[in-house]
């Protein structure tokens, strides 16, 4: 397997795994945001770029940052609109769409 592809694998899966004990795992106080805020920054926009190519760090980020806020607005939209609001529902859809984006962008031809 690439270096690359398991680096990125490693990197989303411990932010995840941190954000899930912050949201569910009862984590009270200030010790809540900063294990949560780095994943609902950018890791799920940046499970779904597939192959960032030629693209520079300062690219890369901008383009995760920019992909998981369109990802948290229409979410958060959706739950609105359906009445079913619950920051834990959102944040696991979330989980689910990183999920998703990693095996999506698996395979990457260069």
């Amino acid at each position: 397997m690439d270096r690359i592809k398991v680096s990125k694998i490693l990197l989303v899966g411990v932010l995840a795994i941190a954000a899930v004990f912050a949201v569910y795992g009862g984590i009270e106080g200030p010790a809540r945001a900063p294990l949560a805020l780095p994943f609902l920054l950018a890791i799920p926009g940046f499970a779904w770029l597939s192959c960032p190519g030629n693209l520079k760090a300062t690219d890369v980020a901008v383009l995760s940052i920019a992909l998981t806020f369109a990802m948290e607005i229409a979410i958060g939209t959706l739950l609105l609109l359906c009445g079913l609001w619950s920051p834990q529902a959102g944040f696991g859809i979330l989980l689910g769409m990183t999920a998703a984006g990693l095996v999506c962008t698996w395979t990457c031809s260069r």
